[in-house]
């Protein structure tokens, strides 16, 4: 049976690991009438809806599971064109594809690609002690290569829509005695992304979580969407031992805490540094690959391991031909980490929290936490008003209870930006620290809730700030009659009651002038209950 191109030692850098203990391979259900299913199994071994492994004879091959549920044959065509083409082409790092199999009967798309004498890198990483770190920045360095060869050699920058730490092969281990036992990376399922895309999508085991929120809003191919991936797979490798759901960037450390999930440790500073760049949620302050091939570590890691054979390396695109690739992904790291205020005094931490970016943010909560832009804001003021309910939480022990000093918003509170916003949930994190402040006027939280008829924040403050008055003596009932919120009236009539302002005039007062008379039996019905004229 023939299996296409022969792997080339030569051209794939060697990593030196201890040898592991593997269990026997258990044969499983049939695959159409020629191959049959096997579980790659270890001591604990990952389990993968995914990625199976067959043998047909003496060889073994790697099955790329697709549970979809129905294939066009335009598709299909077009899978199968896309796999002609890479066989033909040095893809340095990259299995090639050795057939392709779509299955009516069972809605099953299979992607067969050669593994004699490989296995996946979970199942190596699963039997052994925690990789060494020196080991995780090789992988990092020789899949960013592989990227970059299959990105400049398909004249695209889209290479897959995911990369997985199942579809990571590595050499063959099993059996040995040589503490200096040496593994090669390879990937697996090359570049079918954008034919497969809209299918994927669709897909039933298809894992979104390892791919780039922006695949799922519109197909942006662009190598810093696989560069996400590559975080997911160093970040699974770091975190192996404590089994995490990872969904998007967004809710990744929000996830880990609703678990109790650790976050990132046990790696440096510039590991964990590298991971959360990789999983920013804003694709355009991702590590471009350069700048990601140019870290110190993955220097380190390419002249202490060798380089691949040079007379393989593919010639770059012409970058002012037709089919440039996107100028994005060949600029140098873009994430901002000035620390210079931009033209609107904000501060990096505040640039960050307006991109509901926590990853990058965090990193300058300690030098430029309470500091105010030039609109007299905070970081937390702005999180408040955007309703970032997480960074509002990581942010109110830095900065809960400080006030404004805009002239539009003089002595607001962030849980006054939160109330405008109506988010309770926001105003849940703040109300400790900040029920009972006041604005220039004299005005609270509870008024401003009232007055924009935001139910919930008026009775999560009722208790703390029913009753309090501005410098006019109005009220949060006050200002709930005048904007005729009835359910308001309803919550704060019996705690405001009788309250009167500056000019002697009670809630009921007000009525005549400030309430349309087509509304104002309504409003004085539901008053009356509280208030006798």
């Amino acid at each position: 049976m023939s299996w296409g191109p022969q792997v080339n030692d030569s051209l794939f850098c060697r990593i030196s690991v201890p040898p592991q203990k593997h269990k026997k391979l258990m044969l499983g259900s049939e695959l159409g009438s020629r191959y049959s299913i096997e579980t790659v199994l270890s001591e604990n071994s990952i389990k993968t809806e995914l990625l199976l492994a067959a043998v047909d004879g003496d060889d073994r091959v790697a099955v790329h599971a697709f549970k979809l549920g129905s294939l066009q044959d335009a598709i299909m065509t077009e899978i199968r064109r896309t796999a002609q083409d890479l066989s033909g082409v040095s893809l340095e790092g990259f299995l090639p594809i050795s057939e392709i199999v779509w299955d009516e009967s069972s809605s099953q798309l299979y992607i067969l690609q050669n593994i004699n004498k490989l296995v996946p890198l979970s199942v190596l990483v699963e039997a052994s002690e925690k990789l060494p770190e020196d080991y995780l920045w090789a992988v990092v360095f020789q899949v960013a290569q592989a990227i970059k060869t299959l990105s400049r050699q398909q004249e695209a920058l889209g290479a897959h829509m995911s990369i997985s730490i199942t579809n990571i092969f590595v050499t063959d281990t099993r059996g040995t005695d040589d503490p200096s036992a040496e593994f090669l990376v390879f990937l697996g399922l090359p570049c079918l992304d954008q034919a497969l895309h809209p299918c994927m999508l669709s897909g039933d085991v298809f894992q979104k979580s390892m791919c780039a929120p922006e695949l799922f809003d519109s197909f942006i191919p662009d190598v810093r969407s696989d560069l996400y991936s590559l975080g997911v797979v160093i970040y699974t490798l770091v975190m192996l031992r404590k089994p995490f759901s990872l969904h998007t960037a967004e809710n990744l450390l929000q996830s880990m805490k609703v678990r109790e999930y650790t976050p990132i440790c046990g790696v440096s500073e510039e590991l964990t540094t590298l991971i959360e760049d990789l999983l920013n949620p804003q694709i355009d302050e991702r590590p471009s690959l350069d700048y990601l091939l140019s870290l110190p570590q993955v220097q380190k890691s390419k002249t202490r391991r060798g380089i691949p054979n040079a007379s393989h390396e593919p010639q770059v695109v012409n970058q002012e031909s037709g089919g440039a690739p996107n100028q994005r992904s060949q600029s140098p790291r873009q994430t901002d980490l000035s620390v210079e205020p931009d033209k609107d005094g904000n501060t990096t931490l505040m640039r960050h929290v307006k991109r509901n970016n926590w990853y990058v943010a965090k990193r300058f909560v300690e030098t430029q936490a309470r500091s105010y832009n030039n609109e007299g804001v905070t970081a937390l003021m702005l999180a408040a008003r955007l309703g970032f309910v997480n960074i509002v939480k990581e942010l109110a022990p830095y900065e809960a209870g400080m006030q404004s000093v805009s002239p539009d918003f003089e002595g607001y509170t962030a849980m006054m930006f939160a109330v405008q916003r109506n988010s309770p949930e926001c105003v849940r994190l703040l109300m400790d620290a900040e029920s009972g402040l006041v604005t220039k006027v004299g005005r609270t939280a509870l008024m401003l809730a009232a007055a924009n008829s935001h139910l919930e924040c008026v009775k999560l403050l009722l208790a703390r700030e029913g009753g309090l008055q501005d410098t006019e003596g109005w009220t949060s009932l006050m200002n709930a009659v005048i904007v005729c919120s009835l359910d308001a009236i309803d919550v704060l009539g019996n705690k405001e009651r009788g309250l009167r302002t500056k000019h002697n005039n009670t809630a009921l007062d007000l009525m005549d002038n400030f309430v349309r008379e087509e509304d104002r039996n309504e409003v004085k019905n539901h008053l009356s209950v509280f208030e006798a004229k």
